[in-house]
């Protein structure tokens, strides 16, 4: 992996590779609702970050993105970002949730178009936000859950210095069936020397 430079130059701004100059943002309602509803309704999208069903409006949309805005205020920073291409162009999305202040820790989820995986797009806005989650917003743990038939996204934060932690068995009811969940967790450098 190529090193990377990588900070939130304000709190409430854009996460900026000082090399390249790419950029993960935060989210506004006004831009961004047409596109996070076109990803939010796409059943196979959705199907693979772990929801069995599309997002039933725009107005579902509109409210949920109003949640990570608001959360975005209470926590004084970013909790839902979209990832861009060099070019500028929206390919997915990251979400930071179930925030817990005395834990210092959340949820972590994320998925992209599936022509913009493979590229390094994943790996860069997943560092991105590990080492502003840690350095900046002074949080101890990332956690991520994954459905265990989900493979290339168990891999993909395996080498991202997430591990698998535990099982949640039948936990997600998906096309029809029960899936287990598989969670995985990453805790901060600092945290992890005290271990």
């Amino acid at each position: 992996m190529r090193s990377r430079k990588l900070q939130v130059s304000d709190p409430n701004g854009p996460i900026v590779d000082e090399d390249t100059g790419e950029h993960w943002r935060s989210l506004d309602i006004r831009s961004d609702l047409d596109r996070i509803h076109v990803w939010l309704d796409d059943p196979e999208l959705m199907r693979a970050w772990g929801y069995g069903a599309p997002s039933p409006s725009c107005a579902n949309t509109a409210h949920r993105i109003e949640e990570w805005i608001a959360d975005e205020q209470a926590w004084d920073h970013p909790v839902a970002f979209i990832v861009e291409t060099l070019d500028g162009e929206p390919c997915g999305l990251l979400v930071l949730s179930r925030l817990s202040a005395i834990d210092r820790s959340c949820d972590l989820s994320l998925f992209l178009e599936p022509t913009c995986r493979g590229h390094g797009i994943g790996a860069d806005a997943i560092e991105a936000i590990v080492d502003s989650a840690f350095t900046q917003w002074n949080l101890h743990r990332l956690t991520v859950l994954s459905e265990a038939h989900n493979t290339a996204a168990h891999a993909f934060f395996a080498r991202h210095g997430f591990q698998l932690e535990g099982r949640l068995r039948k936990a997600r009811y998906l096309d029809g069936t029960w899936h287990d969940i598989l969670i995985f967790g990453r805790l901060s450098p600092w945290e992890r020397t005290n271990e």
